[in-house]
């Protein structure tokens, strides 16, 4: 049987969907700005990544 769904757990779904979206955004942007980030190795890669994601949610609180 299909569950109903709470106004509650729909914000969260557009919540989540729109941070998804801002995070792509965000990544686009910091690749436009620094291309040499595909020639780092993944884990540097994924570490200037968390760097800048944590710089953008430090802005935005």
């Amino acid at each position: 049987m299909k569950e109903k769904v709470t106004a509650k757990q729909e914000t969260n779904a557009a919540s989540g969907k729109e941070m998804y979206s801002l995070a792509i955004q965000d990544f686009i942007k910091m690749t436009r700005n620094d291309p040499s980030f595909f020639k780092l190795s993944p884990e540097e890669q994924k570490q200037k990544a968390m760097e800048y994601v944590q710089k953008v949610k430090e802005k935005t609180q």
